[in-house]
This record gives structure tokens, sequence and C-alpha cells, in this order.
């Protein structure tokens, strides 16, 4: 009988089967569900640098589906911690350009804006705009103009005083692709009422 069902229903037919065998749970399974977020945390703890620079590619790709968004910045928070340890504190440059990406990715989506400034990150902000690596200062100044996209983005960066650190950024940064992205980051800013007063006390329209 199997023979003559369509596709969707042959499927159908053997997920309703009682006999059906669990995956051993060291098996396939580990890329379903929980179990996926559990590895990349391992996989980011890891030493092995090539192993955090393909995780980090792979959680990447996963913060472009919605569903996933919701569980890496509610259920799963500890693999946004992570992400964010490794672009402020680790010494690979490649390491840090695709944890930045991956912060990038997360300022896109609205459900995982709260998480961000839960984590403290502002807070931590300074060594990373300041980074050596243009790539990680151009990836992390574009994820904050996704965040300032909508008004309470722009109060928070606001309140956290990351304005004057922007200033202070256009007035020194070398390459001009990212002075310019400081330069609209700054913009969308100004937006919001108290933030032209803290720009003429920062000297913005001298600079």
């Amino acid at each position: 009988m199997e023979r003559f069902l369509t596709s969707d229903r042959f499927i159908s037919f053997h997920r309703n089967k009682e006999d059906v065998s669990k995956f051993p749970d060291d098996k396939l399974n580990i890329g379903y569900l929980n179990e996926k977020f559990i590895q990349f945390l391992i996989h980011l703890n890891n030493n092995d640098d090539s192993l955090i620079i393909k995780t980090l590619k792979e959680i990447t790709d996963d913060l472009h589906e919605g569903c996933e968004i919701f569980q890496y910045a509610i259920e799963f928070k500890e693999v946004a911690v992570k992400i964010i340890y490794h672009l402020i504190n680790n010494t690979n440059d490649e390491i840090r350009i695709n944890s930045a990406l991956a912060f990038k990715q997360f300022c896109k989506l609205y459900n995982s804006r709260d998480m961000i400034e839960s984590l403290s990150f502002f807070e931590k902000i300074q060594s990373v705009i300041d980074d050596k690596n243009e790539y990680v200062r151009l990836y992390v100044v574009e994820g904050l103009i996704e965040y300032v996209k909508f008004r309470h983005g722009k109060e928070v960066l606001h309140q956290h005083n990351i304005l004057e650190k922007i200033i202070t950024k256009v007035d020194n940064e070398k390459s001009e692709l990212i002075l310019n992205k400081f330069m609209i980051l700054t913009n969308e800013i100004l937006h919001v009422n108290e933030a032209t007063i803290t720009a003429l006390k920062n000297n913005y329209i001298q600079i």
C-alpha cells in the first residue's frame, strides 16, 4: 500500500507509526529542537577556533528565521552571551568578525532588542567600536543602525551614552566607509529630543 501514497502522505504515515525508533541522543537528533542550542553552546565554549567560527556562521544563518530568533532571545540567551563574549574578548580576528556578523543579525530583529540591552552590551561597547579590525567595527555599527530603526532603540542608545562615544568615532575614524556609517548612526540618535543638546555639548557641529 505504501507505494501508492504521495510523498507527504508517505512521510505522515511513518511519523504516525507507534513503533518508530527514536534517534540516539548522540546522533542525528542533536540538530533538532533544543538539542541544537545546547550543542552550539558547547562548541562556542570549545578551544578550537575553527569550530567556534563554523558555529558562529551557522548561528548567523539561523538568525534569518523568526522562530529561531525567539529561542535565541528568550529561551537560550546563553548562546548570545557567549557570542558577545567572543566579540569583546577573543583575540582571533575571524572569530570577532563572525561574532560581529551574528550581533548585526540580532540587531535586525525586534524580538532580540531587549535581550541585547539586558546583556549590558552597551556598557562594554567602547572596545568593540575601537576594534583594530575594520570589519568588526563596520558590522557592529551596521548592527547599531539596524537597532535604531525603532524609536525605542534610539532612546536606549542615548540613555547608555552611546552618542558621545559615536561622536568621538566621527572625529577619529580612519576608514571613510565606517566614518559614513557612524555619521548615519549619529543622525538617527539625534531624533531623540535630548540628543541635540548632547551633540552640542560634545562639539558635534565643529567636528
